[in-house]
């Protein structure tokens, strides 16, 4: 299995994973940056476990992101 990790600082709340994948991301209001949803912390990172099968669109958004703060691994 692997991890779809987010790096929170360095988000800049552009709301590309969210129209790419709207399942796994959404918008905090408040902060105005995108939260990686049932994502646990880890220091200074978020993260989720994923299926292979849902790597490709992970992908997508990983791509998208102009600050490069998600990352697969």
């Amino acid at each position: 299995m692997k991890k779809l990790i987010q790096f929170p600082e360095k988000c800049i709340g552009c709301g590309y994973c969210v129209d790419i994948d709207s399942f796994q991301w959404e918008m905090d209001n408040e902060g105005g940056k995108a939260i990686l949803k049932d994502a646990r912390k880890h220091k200074n990172y978020f993260f989720v476990e994923i299926f292979e099968e849902d790597i490709k669109i992970h992908g997508a958004v990983i791509e998208a992101c102009p600050t490069n703060c998600i990352i697969l691994q």
